[in-house]
Formats: structure tokens, C-alpha cells, sequence
């Protein structure tokens, strides 16, 4: 089975409904329809739009015999120059909530930083996804629970792999399709992570999207070969 970790809805730069982009993941033996829609690329996502897509996911879930769909966000951490994958329910909401509160580009860094540490550690998990690796306070990618190896396909080169080894030798590496359309689901053509039947169910099964959410926090905080 397979576990992707980054893709787009109808709700920031993706193609295609929640809805449809579940019956494909569904069909191409996914284990689970992961949503990281951007926290502010078109329309600003707010913590309203946000709850619309858990009832959405909640509703589509139900309509798929419970198929599991988990809704974090892909953030834009400013001062960075980094975009990172952010799952848990509270710190999704939190996050736009300091986003609404600094909607004049005054938001920085280190608070960004502070808030992080604020934080109960097993209450979210961070990945850093298609890294520039350009951010100059090397204390930022320890805060990293994973890092993207692959994206949409494209596995990254060597050296920038080794930098990212270096840079964050306690997270864990992972394959993501980014998906911004179903066209580009097949694991066949696009590849992903592979998790074996036993780890999807003890992830999903059975489906509670806060509970699935904090199993899957636990799993990628795991430092161990992806199984």
C-alpha cells in the first residue's frame, strides 16, 4: 500500500474536489487521503475554511465507507524561505490563528520558532517539503520531524540529500507526490511511500480523524525505514 503525504485540494492550488481526489486515492491503493492545501497561496485559509474542509473530509469519508481523509496544511515559514508540511488538528488551527494575528508580513522567524517549542512535541509533526535548504539559522531544520527525498516524482540529487542528512539527522525521509491533480496519483509512474497492510491499519483502522491524525503524528516522528 502506499501512504503520500502532500496534495492539493480545490481549496488552494489543486485540481480537483476532495471528493474526487479521494475515489482515485482510494482506487490507486492508497492507504489514506493526506491534504496539505497551501495556508495562503490564493485565498488565505482561515481557521472557518479550515474546519470546512474536516467536515468536508468527514462527509466524503463517510460517503467512501469510511475511507480515511486527514486534512493538515503546507505552510510558508517566513524568514525560512522554506514551505513545510504541518499536521495536528490544534496546531493547523493555531498556526492560522498567528497568521490572521500578523496579516501585515510582521510575523517573523523567531516566534515562528517560539511558538513551535511552545508546543506539546507529540501534539504535531513538521516536514520540510521541495527544500531550498536556504535558511541560514541551522536551528530551524531541527525542528524538522521529516524532510522530502522525492517530490511529484522527482527524486532529489545526492548532495542535497547529504545536506539534509546533516542538517536534520534525527527526521525522517519521505517520498511525496505533491499532488495537484489526480492525473498524477499512480504510484506505477509517480512513486511513494510504501507501508505494509499491518501499518495502514494500525494507523486507520478503524477511521477517527483526530485519533487516525495523532497515530499518524506518532508514525512519521518514528526513526525508523518506512514500513
Amino acid at each position: 500500500m502506499y501512504l503520500n503525504l502532500h496534495a492539493h485540494s480545490l481549496y488552494s492550488d489543486g485540481h480537483d474536489t476532495i471528493e474526487t481526489m479521494a475515489k482515485v486515492f482510494k482506487a490507486q491503493d492508497h492507504a489514506a487521503l493526506i491534504l496539505t492545501d497551501h495556508d495562503g497561496l490564493l485565498d488565505p485559509i482561515t481557521v472557518v475554511i479550515w474546519q470546512k474542509m474536516l467536515d468536508e473530509a468527514e462527509t466524503v469519508s463517510d460517503s467512501l465507507d469510511g475511507y480515511p481523509i486527514l486534512v493538515g496544511l503546507e505552510i510558508y515559514v517566513p524568514g525560512a524561505s522554506s514551505e513545510c508540511l504541518l499536521f495536528g488538528h490544534d496546531a493547523c488551527r493555531q498556526w492560522l490563528e498567528i497568521l490572521d494575528a500578523n496579516s501585515n508580513n510582521e510575523l517573523r522567524l523567531p516566534a515562528v520558532k517560539d511558538w513551535l517549542r511552545s508546543m506539546d512535541k507529540n501534539s504535531f509533526s513538521l516536514i520540510l517539503c521541495h527544500p531550498s535548504l536556504n535558511c541560514n539559522d541551522s536551528s530551524f531544520y531541527s525542528l524538522m520531524d521529516g524532510y522530502e527525498i522525492m517530490n511529484a516524482g522527482q527524486l532529489w540529487p545526492d548532495d542535497m540529500i547529504d545536506r539534509m542528512k546533516l542538517l536534520m539527522p534525527n527526521a525522517k525521509p519521505f517520498k511525496n507526490l505533491d499532488a495537484h491533480s489526480v492525473s498524477y496519483v499512480d504510484p506505477e509512474v509517480f512513486p511513494c511511500n510504501e507501508i505494509s497492510e499491518e501499518t495502514a491499519k494500525a494507523l486507520f483502522k478503524p477511521y477517527d480523524n483526530k485519533g487516525n491524525m495523532e497515530r499518524l503524528i506518532g508514525w512519521i516522528k518514528e526513526k525508523d525505514l518506512l514500513n
